[in-house]
C-alpha cells in the first residue's frame, strides 16, 4: 500500500552523562520513520493502527565491557497520555562488549492511531555512564477516512472526553484533534468550529451544549454526530446528525476527479433542520423526507411518539419558534388595537421585514398616519433563491381601536426606494415622497401622496429618468435634464442643462410656481431648452 503521507516528524536529540567527570559512552540518533497502516485490518484508515520502525543508530565513543540498550515508547493525544494505539512499548537488550568507534543499529516498532503522537526514548548504559535520545513522531490525522477532526476555532471554555481511549476529560484547545466517539462539552457563551477542510470543506460550527463527535469516511458514510444544535457543511460521506428525535443525513457524493463538489449546508436546532445549500434526508417517527435548499422540517413529539412535519419554505429572518405549518404568515391591511394605541412595528409590514416607521401627526383635518418603509429577503417557492422585496405602506387611524392601510406601493426587483416626508399642502400634516430608481439612469416612479379633499390621494405621479425630486420648505422641488448633449462624443446621461422647478400647493393640486434653466455652456440658450444659440 502506498503511504498516505510522510508523518510530520519533530524531535530532539539529547545526550546526558552522569556528572561532568562521566562523559556519555555513546551518541544515539533516532532517525525518521515512515508510518504505515495495518494492511490486514479492514477498518477505515482512520481507525487502524499505524506503525513505524525508525532506525536507532548507536555510535560508541568509548569502549564498554557490558553495554545495555533500552527503549520505551508512549502514546499521546492533544498533549495528554493516551492508552489507545500501541501503548507503552519497552525493549531491553544486552549489547555486551563494545569498542570505541563501534556502531550498532536497532529497529524498534511502535504503533498508534492516526493523529496520535508517539514519544520514543532510547538509552544506552555502560556502568554508571549513560546516553539518552528522544524523538516525537506525529502521525497523520487521516481525517477523510474516519480519522481525527481538527479544532479550527475555539471561543470560550470547552472540554473533550476520550471515549475510545482512557475516558478522561481534558480542556480543549485550538488545533487539537478529536476522533469519532469522543465527547465534547462547550460552556455557555462558547463556540467551536471543527472539521476537515480537505474533506470537501467538511466542518461543524457548534455552540454551547453537549455533543458526541462522529466522522467522515471517503468510501462510505462516517460515524454519526449527536447534539441539540449545530451548523454543518458536509456531503454524503459525513456521519448523520442525531438530535434524539430527528436524524439528518447530508446528501451529495464527493467527486473523485474534481477538486470539490458543493456540499450541503444545514442548521439543526432542537428538533428542526433548515437547509441553505444542497439537500439532506430527514428522518423522524418512521418517515423520511428529502429537504432541499430553502426548506425545513421538524419532529413534533407527544407522549414519546414523534412525527415528521414538512418540508416547508422558511425565510431568512423567520424565527426558529415559528409554526411548522406551510405558507407565509398572511398580511392584514386592518389592525385592531387597544383604545388609542399604535400597532407594533412588526405588524405594520409583511412578515419577516425590516421596518422603518415615520409618524405623520394629525393636523388640518387629516387623521394620524404612519409611513412604513419595509424591506426583506423572501423566498417565493421551494428550491428558489431569496429575492429582495421592498415597499411603502401608509397606515391611517380609522378609529380609537383600529388602523388600516390607505396607500401601498411595492417596488420592482433590484431598485432603490427612498422615502421622505414633508408638508406640501400647507395643512400642517406631513405628506410622503416616494422615489424609486433603477440603473445608471435612475429611472423609476416619483410619487407624492398626501391628505386632500377629505382622503389620502396621489398628488403627483411621474415615471422619469435622471431627474431629482425632493421636499423643501413646503414645496416639491424638481431638477430635470434639458437639451441635447453639447459634447462630442457624448454619453447616454449627458444633457445640455438642468431645469429647476418649484411646485407649490394651490387649491387642490401642486402647480409650478417658479422655474429656471441653467445650461452647461455659455453658447447654449436657456430660453430654448439649452440648445445652441443662433449665430
Amino acid at each position: 500500500m502506498r503511504p498516505l503521507a510522510v508523518a510530520a516528524l519533530a524531535g530532539s536529540l539529547a545526550l546526558a552523562g552522569c556528572g561532568a567527570t562521566s562523559p556519555p559512552p555513546a551518541s544515539i540518533e533516532i532517525q525518521a520513520g515512515m508510518p504505515q497502516p495495518d494492511t490486514e485490518d479492514d477498518n477505515a484508515l482512520g481507525l487502524r493502527l499505524w506503525s513505524l520502525d525508525p532506525r536507532i543508530v548507536i555510535r560508541f565513543s568509548r569502549g564498554c565491557d557490558a553495554a545495555e540498550y533500552r527503549s520505551t515508547a508512549s502514546v499521546w493525544i492533544n498533549g495528554v497520555p493516551a492508552v489507545s494505539g500501541g501503548g507503552d512499548r519497552a525493549e531491553a537488550v544486552h549489547l555486551g562488549r563494545m569498542t570505541a568507534g563501534h556502531a550498532v543499529t536497532k529497529r524498534t516498532q511502535v504503533a498508534a492511531y492516526p493523529g496520535e503522537a508517539i514519544h520514543l526514548r532510547a538509552r544506552v548504559a555502560c556502568g554508571t555512564r549513560t546516553a539518552d535520545a528522544t524523538r516525537t513522531f506525529q502521525l497523520p490525522a487521516a481525517s477523510c477516512d474516519d480519522g481525527m477532526l481538527r479544532v479550527y476555532e475555539l471561543h470560550g471554555r470547552a472540554e473533550w472526553t476520550d471515549n475510545r481511549g482512557n475516558g478522561g476529560t481534558n480542556l480543549l484547545r485550538t488545533g487539537d484533534l478529536i476522533q469519532s466517539e469522543d465527547g465534547l462539552s462547550i460552556a455557555a457563551g462558547g463556540r467551536a468550529v471543527i472539521g476537515a477542510a480537505e474533506c470537501n470543506d467538511f466542518r461543524l460550527d457548534l455552540g454551547p451544549g453537549e455533543y458526541t463527535i462522529g466522522g467522515y469516511r471517503s468510501g462510505a458514510r462516517g460515524e454519526g454526530f449527536t447534539g441539540a444544535r449545530g451548523r454543518v457543511t458536509a456531503d454524503g460521506h459525513a456521519g448523520s446528525w442525531d438530535t434524539g428525535a430527528l436524524e439528518v443525513l447530508p446528501l451529495g457524493a464527493r467527486c473523485r476527479s474534481c477538486t470539490t463538489v458543493t456540499p450541503a449546508t444545514f442548521e439543526v436546532r432542537a428538533e428542526r433542520v433548515r437547509v441553505t445549500d444542497g439537500a439532506v434526508l430527514a428522518r423522524a417517527g418512521g418517515r423520511t423526507a428529502r429537504v432541499t435548499a430553502g426548506e425545513e422540517v421538524g419532529a413534533v413529539c407527544a407522549r414519546r411518539h414523534c412525527r415528521l412535519v414538512g418540508p416547508r419554505i422558511f425565510q431568512l429572518a423567520e424565527p426558529w419558534s415559528a409554526p411548522l405549518a406551510e405558507g407565509a404568515l398572511p398580511f392584514r391591511a386592518v389592525r385592531p388595537v387597544p383604545a388609542g394605541a399604535t400597532p407594533p412595528a412588526r405588524e405594520l409590514a409583511p412578515a419577516f421585514s425590516h421596518v422603518s416607521v415615520q409618524q405623520l401627526p394629525a393636523a388640518g383635518g387629516a387623521p394620524e398616519q404612519l409611513a412604513v418603509h419595509w424591506s426583506r429577503e423572501f423566498r417565493e417557492r421551494r428550491g428558489g433563491a431569496t429575492e429582495p422585496q421592498e415597499g411603502l405602506l401608509v397606515w391611517q387611524r380609522a378609529g380609537a381601536r383600529q388602523w388600516r392601510v390607505v396607500f401601498h406601493h411595492r417596488a420592482d426587483e433590484y431598485t432603490f426606494l427612498n422615502i421622505t416626508v414633508g408638508d406640501t399642502t400647507g395643512d400642517g400634516h406631513p405628506d410622503v415622497l416616494l422615489v424609486e430608481t433603477q440603473g445608471s439612469g435612475a429611472c423609476g416612479p416619483r410619487v407624492v401622496v398626501g391628505w386632500a379633499a377629505g382622503r389620502e390621494r396621489t398628488l403627483v405621479a411621474r415615471n422619469e429618468c435622471e431627474s431629482g425630486f425632493r421636499l423643501a420648505r413646503g414645496a416639491l422641488v424638481v431638477d430635470e435634464p434639458v437639451g441635447p448633449c453639447p459634447y462630442t462624443p457624448g454619453s447616454a446621461h449627458c444633457s445640455g442643462g438642468t431645469r429647476h422647478v418649484v411646485m407649490r400647493w394651490r387649491g387642490a393640486r401642486l402647480v409650478e410656481r417658479r422655474g429656471s434653466v441653467t445650461c452647461a455652456l455659455a453658447r447654449l440658450d436657456p430660453t430654448r431648452g439649452c440648445v445652441a444659440r443662433h449665430r
